[in-house]
């Protein structure tokens, strides 16, 4: 007999992405925020 909450809760391959993406998005904007600091002072 199949156990239901096994349907719900099952072992994800997936835990590892939430911390991955708002990882990879804070990275992301932290290096757009570099690189727009970086071409305004060259650009005056």
């Amino acid at each position: 007999m199949k156990n239901p909450d096994n349907e719900h809760k099952k072992p994800s391959r997936f835990w590892w992405l939430p911390g991955t993406v708002s990882a990879v998005i804070s990275a992301a904007r932290l290096a757009y925020e570099f690189v727009r600091d970086h071409y305004h002072l060259n650009g005056r």
